[in-house]
């Protein structure tokens, strides 16, 4: 049996190891999960009241699941502390829309004109069956919740599959969920090697495949998988456009927030920042002025903006991406360093030639900043990638803004906010490279189950 060590990004060091799932215990796992009576659930009001219950235990232990979540995979405890917070709202917003679940009802009369044959169709939704939630590192516990609370309120089992780094605090959270009332038919955590997982991701009691992580991950995935329903939640390159009539101020903020927060890995942070000629170079001293002045270090400190990605293989990467932008003639503004798995924050400048070192996502805290002046070149350019999943637009102008939520390939256009922006009952997913279906409670639940429906 393999064992997975695991590294704390800031000090290096080891804090935990543990064994990988063995084949033989997961395929208990899944086959105990598939042994659930789907057809004979509890009821949504008792099903709410377990999540009602999982809401209070996260929030009684937010400091603990936080503080793992930093250790493991780098953020800072404010940003981990964050995540759990929107975790809580995530499952408060489970409750309300499992509740609010409803049929439908429908008359052949709407369409017949004979009478004496008129029929009743009552349309529900029922559960799939067993769907497996492949989690990311990034944001461990609330990308579980997205998957999770959907699949538990429609009535499915759920296979929680988290990044090996983010084992710890996926195995705290997934005994929160039984403490909270879930059974081991309802949820149970895995986390094999990947030729183990690779062979039971086709296990035939696995009925949906919900994946969010990178694209070339996911069309490996893709290839391997028979006759399965696939959700993907994939990777981003969004833009981030500052307009002439936008409020500076608060586009600062967010370019900030939104690009650097989580160390910039975040599949919807602003990875390509394009200002309006007319405000472009005041904007760029202001922007470099407030990055020079974040703190960067240990991320349990808590006046650290800035931690280490999440491991030494990620940071090389992230290194030769700024590398490879130097060599292809892009001006270096600030930052450009590694330190172990610390990257400084990086801003380049950025002209039509050396623009094509940022058409692929890069998950680390770099900032280019080009400056537009013609409205229909900028949209080219941010439609120009292989991407669309989000995108801010910082302007006072609703004629505008309508214009480019018509002419931006993205799922989600966001005004006067940063790309990342996302409220986690909102829809949630792209188009293009950036994935297959949608998030967000309603939509992963409509994702997650079998409309069926008796005609009487």
């Amino acid at each position: 049996m393999s064992t997975f060590n695991i590294i704390n990004p800031y000090s290096q060091e080891k804090i935990d190891s543990f064994d990988f799932t063995s084949k033989q215990e997961s395929l208990q796992i899944i086959e105990n999960l598939a042994s659930k009576d789907f057809h004979n659930l509890p009821s949504i009001y008792e099903r709410s009241k377990v999540l009602e219950k999982l809401k209070n235990i996260l929030t009684r232990d937010t400091e603990k699941l936080a503080t793992q979540i930093t250790k493991e995979m780098g953020k800072t405890l404010n940003d981990a502390r964050g995540e759990i917070k929107r975790a809580i709202l995530t499952i408060e917003a489970g409750i309300d829309l499992m509740r609010a679940q409803h049929s439908e009802l429908l008359s052949t009369e709407n369409y017949s004109s004979d009478h004496t044959n008129s029929k009743w169709g009552l349309v529900t939704r029922v559960p799939y069956g067993v769907i497996l939630g492949i989690v990311p590192f990034n944001f461990p516990i609330n990308l579980a919740v997205h998957k999770i609370i959907p699949s538990y309120a429609m009535g499915n089992s759920f296979i929680l599959k988290p990044h090996p780094q983010c084992y710890r605090s996926t195995q705290i959270f997934t005994d929160l969920c039984y403490e909270a009332g879930m059974s081991k038919k309802d949820i149970g955590l895995i986390c094999p090697s990947i030729p183990d997982f690779s062979e039971l991701m086709n296990h035939p009691s696995i009925k949906i495949v919900s994946f969010t992580g990178g694209m070339k991950t996911a069309e490996i995935i893709s290839k391997q998988l028979v006759y399965k329903k696939e959700l993907y939640e994939l990777g981003g390159n969004a833009a981030l456009v500052v307009f002439d009539d936008a409020d500076q101020e608060l586009a600062l903020e967010k370019i900030i927030t939104h690009r650097l927060g989580c160390a910039g890995q975040r599949c919807t942070a602003s990875k390509r920042v394009f200002i309006h000629e007319d405000i472009y170079e005041d904007f760029k001293v202001k922007l470099l002025d407030k990055i020079s002045k974040l703190k960067i270090g240990d991320p349990l400190n808590e006046e650290s903006f800035i931690g280490p990605v999440v491991n030494l293989d990620s940071a090389k990467d992230i290194e030769k991406s700024i590398l490879n932008a130097k060599d292809l003639g892009a001006n270096l503004l600030h930052g450009g360093s590694r330190d172990n798995a610390i990257i400084e924050p990086t801003v380049f400048e950025v002209n039509d030639e050396t623009y094509k070192a940022f058409k692929e996502e890069i998950f680390g805290p770099i900032i280019p900043l080009m400056k537009f002046k013609d409205e229909k070149k900028l949209i080219e350019k941010i439609n120009d990638t292989a991407y669309g999943l989000q995108c801010g637009i910082f302007t006072e102008s609703l004629s505008r803004a309508k214009r480019l939520f018509k002419e931006i390939d993205v799922g989600t256009l966001i005004i006067n906010d940063g790309s990342a922006f996302r409220a986690d009952h909102f829809p949630f997913g792209g188009v293009k490279s950036s994935g297959i279906g949608r998030e967000g409670i309603k939509y992963a639940m409509e994702e997650m189950s079998v409309i069926k429906t008796l005609v009487f």
